[in-house]
């Protein structure tokens, strides 16, 4: 998990937090994909859970830190990370006619596409549309180019 440094009382209570979360297995084993910020007794929950269950429980277990003054939640998961990516590859006129083409999967921030298309250029679009979604932290591009033919 990446623990950003606070300042003050601030600093104690994102030890408590950090603290909080790495006591829940499931977090703790994919703590590395979360950040925690705290500033005036508010926290600030960043980063990529695997399933929707981890991301309440991330916000439950901070909230329940004494001290803690509230809870942003912006914790996005596997899921929603690869809707928010096929939403931009469906939207970008540049890739929108891939949709049926390309399979989206992501584990953690780390985006995978896969499928064929019929250009290099496409792939490498692909990968840079999907590469700008806020969350994505990484693009593993498997994409393959069709040959063309005759």
């Amino acid at each position: 998990m990446v623990v950003e440094q606070a300042k003050g009382a601030d600093s104690g209570l994102q030890a408590k937090v950090h603290q909080a979360i790495l006591s829940f297995d499931p977090l703790r084993m994919f703590s590395h994909a979360m950040s925690v910020q705290v500033n005036d007794g508010r926290v600030q929950l960043l980063g990529t859970v695997r399933t929707p269950m981890m991301k309440r429980m991330a916000e439950e277990l901070a909230r329940k830190v004494p001290g803690i003054q509230g809870v942003q939640n912006n914790l996005l998961t596997d899921t929603e990370l690869q809707l928010q990516v096929a939403q931009r590859l469906a939207a970008d006129p540049r890739t929108r006619l891939l949709t049926d083409e390309v399979t989206v999967r992501g584990f953690l921030g780390t985006i995978y596409l896969q499928g064929s298309v019929d250009s290099a250029a496409r792939r490498e679009i692909a990968a840079k549309v999907a590469g700008e979604v806020p969350g994505v932290r990484q693009v593993i591009n498997e994409l393959s180019v069709r040959e063309n033919t005759p």
